[in-house]
This record gives structure tokens, sequence and C-alpha cells, in this order.
């Protein structure tokens, strides 16, 4: 709103009396040129006097309160925008602090954790120090027992020494007396055939009342057969079987292991060295060996350490997924911490058959990891392996990691080779699923037991078939069926290995006949 006039000269009269007398230089009534004008170019000429009409007392009174609301109005903008400027900043300081409280409350966090690290490290270094005392410990007997031992050994060694001596001398008669005996039995034949007839004299040949069966004289692929009725099982060899659900109280692996060894006569292998050099692959080469259960790569590495140089000769292992590989439900850690231990005190037996100590200095290992790696870097170097198989439990799923692992065992990509080293056999590779036994519930925990994404089957068997890993499926066994598990396809059907190409002893049978008639005369 625009003022209406001047605030000075109230009045008409006031401004006649104080011009009296004075020649006002607007007296008059025409405009005068003033000089340029700001807004426009061109001279700005000024009003008249007389057209400039002083305010009224009302007039004035209102521009002051206009000038007071004016005013006024400009003071509550301010203190408007000092509100605004200030709330602004509380808000700021606001979000600020929510800030300071979440990173206090993540350093709180990350504080626990490690805290709780903290605990976890202390509690696993005591663990570690208990181990290493018993360990300790354990050393210094096994120290006291080797001092002792060489002490009586040393007092045993002229005793061996004596006895070696005195069997060697027999040896030398019995190969004397075998050959008097090969001599006799071939002279007489050949007098025979020639129509002589000779006297009867006290040699050995004269001395047998019965006549031995000449079995080394047969031809190499009917011994062959008969070896393979004597050595090789009907069913796999499992060192370290499952008992069954339905197993009779007080079943063990052992008693299992024994009553399905039964049919196996090893005996025959100690008749002769030539017997065991012509049996020894027949029986680790034709047999299928399991471990079952959990914990099997501790009794398999026992068993590759009994064999020795004879591993050369395996050509089919099956062995349980190793434990860190899955997630096992149905079971708490108290009872898997308890079956752990039963199976540790139940597989010294069964160690004891192969002459091993668990945890000794040339024994296998109680721990899962070292058994693996340990027993890994022995398969690798088997020269015939023809097939080697894992199976995984029916709760157990399979993670990740370990499925991209079970796609590269045995292979050049196993991280268990050195560099640049491959496997010594290019084995077939299974990975068995082993089904949900019956009674078993199929939900456990609120997990289908059932699917197979969840539980690691699909990707393996996607993975399987890109990395050359063939994926089968097998049933548990029942007490009276005497097996773990019965793979798909496999049941009554007999596992055939080629035999080596039987290779006779050197020199035909008149040059042996030759040199044993040489040896004697010469002797």
């Amino acid at each position: 709103m625009a003022f209406t006039g001047s605030a000075r000269g109230n009045t008409l009269d006031d401004r006649e009396s104080n011009d009296a007398g004075v020649a006002h230089p607007f007296d008059s009534n025409k405009r005068r040129k003033t000089g340029p004008s700001f807004f426009y170019n061109g001279n700005d000429t000024a009003l008249d006097p007389s057209l400039v009409r002083p305010p009224t007392t009302q007039e004035q009174q209102t521009n002051i309160i206009i000038v007071e609301n004016i005013g006024k109005q400009y003071q509550l903008a301010v203190k408007d925008h000092k509100l605004n400027v200030r709330d602004q900043q509380i808000r700021a300081k606001d979000a600020r602090i929510e800030e300071l409280e979440d990173e206090a409350d993540t350093n709180e966090a990350q504080l626990t954790n490690v805290e709780y690290q903290k605990h976890a490290l202390v509690a696993f270094i005591e663990e570690q120090e208990a181990i290493g005392d018993a360990q300790a410990s354990r050393i210094k007997n096994l120290i006291e027992e080797v001092t002792d031992g060489l002490g009586k050994l040393a007092a045993k060694e002229s005793q061996v020494n004596a006895l070696q001596q005195e069997l060697e001398a027999q040896r030398a008669t019995m190969k004397r007396l075998e050959d008097r005996r090969f001599l006799d039995k071939t002279l007489e034949w050949f007098f025979g055939w020639v129509g002589i007839t000779l006297p009867k004299t006290d040699s050995i040949a004269t001395m047998s009342t019965q006549k031995a069966f000449p079995f080394m004289e047969l031809p190499g692929e009917l011994r062959n057969n008969i070896y393979k009725r004597c050595l090789v099982a009907k069913r796999p060899i499992d060192f370290w079987p499952l008992i069954a659900a339905d197993a009779p109280e007080g079943t063990t692996r052992s008693k299992i292991l024994a009553e399905n060894l039964k049919g196996l006569n090893v005996g025959l292998m100690r008749t002769s060295k030539r017997v065991h050099y012509e049996t020894v692959f027949i029986l680790y080469g034709c047999n299928r060996f399991r471990f079952s259960s959990s914990g099997s790569w501790t009794v398999l590495e026992g068993f590759l350490l009994k064999l020795n140089q004879n591993c050369q000769f395996l050509t089919n292992v099956e062995v349980t997924c190793p434990e860190w590989f899955f997630t096992a439900y149905g079971q708490t850690l108290d009872q898997i911490g308890k079956s752990r231990d039963a199976g540790l005190t139940e597989m010294q037996p069964i160690l004891k058959r192969f002459g091993m100590i668990l945890d000794s200095p040339i024994g296998p290992s109680s721990h899962d990891v070292d058994a693996f790696v340990r027993a890994s870097s022995m398969l690798v170097k088997l020269p015939h392996l023809k097939k080697f198989t894992i199976t995984v439990p029916w709760n157990a799923q399979l993670f990740q990691s370990a499925i991209v692992q079970l796609g590269r065992i045995m292979t050049d990509q196993d991280k268990l080779l050195q560099r640049h080293q491959k496997p010594c056999s290019t084995p077939k590779r299974i990975v068995v699923f082993l089904r949900r036994p019956v009674g078993e519930p199929r939900v456990l925990n609120g997990v289908d037991m059932g699917d197979p994404s969840f539980m690691g089957w699909g990707v393996m068997t996607r993975k399987g078939k890109e990395r050359g890993v063939e994926v089968q499926y097998a049933t548990y066994g029942r007490h009276v069926d005497r097996t773990s598990y019965t793979i798909d396809g496999e049941e009554g059907v007999e596992y055939n290995v080629e035999f080596p190409a039987y290779i006779p002893p050197a020199g035909g049978a008149v040059n042996f006949l030759i040199k044993t008639v040489i040896r004697i005369l010469g002797g």
C-alpha cells in the first residue's frame, strides 16, 4: 500500500504561515523542465505543487498502522526464518545422533563378536594345550617303552640269530630232500618208460605212502579259477560296516566282519612263495573293499598302511563321505559325540587285525581330516584302481564346497595332489546317495529329507555329469542281508576283474630237470 501524503506539514494553514512572503519555486501553474529523467531518455517534468494534497490525520494514522504492521510482519518473518533454521539444525543434529547411535550399536555388536571369538580362541588354546600335554605324556611313555624294548631286543638278538641259522639249515635240508624226491620221481618215470625196473630203496619217493596231487602243474588259468573260489567273497568286504537297525542287541562291527570273512581261505596264500605270488592279486584285486560307517577314513588309512606294497593290486574301494562335507539332521551334538567315542573304542579290535594302533607314530589318525588327507594321498597313487565310490548318508545335506570337491577327487584338479602331479589311475568315480530307511520320518526339524534340491542330490547330479562323476542310489541292508547297503543294479551281480596274464616259470621242464641233476651231483 502506497502512502497518500507526507508526514510533515499537518495542515494547509501551517504551510501557508510558514511560506508567507516567500516566493515559492513551484508557484507556477505550469510544468517546467527539471532535468533528465532516470527512468527514460529525456527530461522529466515536475508536477505543480498545487496538485499535491497533504494527507489527512486519518491517513497519517493509517500509514502509521501500516508501517507498524509491515514492521511486525518483517519481524515475524525473521523469527519464522530463524525458527526454520533452528528446526533444520535440530533435525540435522537428530539425524547425526541416530547415525552415532547406529554406529555405537554396530561397534557394540562387533565388540561382542570379538569377545565371543576371544573366549572361543581361549577355549581352543586350552584344549590344544591339554591335547599337547596328553601327547607329550604319551610320547614320554612311548619313549620309555621303546627304551625297554631296545633292551629286551638286544638280549634276544643273539637268540634270533641262532634261530635264523637253524632255519637256514633246515631250509637247505628241505631243499635237498625236495630235489631228491623230484629226481627219484623223474628217474622212476624215465626208467619205467625205457622198460628198466629199479630196486626199491629207502628214498623219499618210496617212503611216501600217498602221492601228492600235482596242483602246480595245472594250467595257470585253471589255478586262477580255483584261487578265485577260495579268496573272492560274493559280497563286498566291509571292514567298517553299518549296524542295521534290526540287528540283535550286542551286535558289534567286529562280529559282523568276522562273520563275513568266514568264507575266505586266506591260509592258502601261506602255502608257498609261488602260491602267494599267484594269489595276492586275486585277493586284493578281485574283492570289493568297503568302509561304510562314520569314521571310515581312519579305518581305510589303517587298511592301506597294512597292505603297504600290496595296495597296488586294489581295484575297487568304497568309503563313506567325510563328515565335514555335509550337515547331518536328526542327531544332536551330544549324540554325535557319544557315537564318535563309541566308534573309536570299537575301532581298536578292527585296527588290531591290521597290526595297527590308533594314533601311534606309524598308525592311523583318529582325527577325521588327517585320516582323510593321508588316505587320499595313498589312493591317488594306486595304479590299478578301477572304481572309487563315495556314499552319502540319507540325512546328509551336502555343502556346495563339498560338491565341488567330490567332482575333483581322484582327478588332475584334486587339491591333495602336488603341483604337476597326476593320479596314477583314472578310476570310475561314483557318488551313491543312500535312501531313507524304512521307519525313519521324511521331515526332520522342519527339513524335507526327500527334497533333492535342498539335500544336494540335484546339484551333485548336474555337476557330476560335467565332471565325469556318476550318481547312483542304494538301499540300506538288513542284518540278515550281511551287507551295509545294496547299490541299485548290483544285487547278485558278480564283480569281475581281468586276471593278469599267467607267466610260467622261466625255462622248460627238461632244462629244469638237467639243472636239478647237475646241482645234486655237484653237491
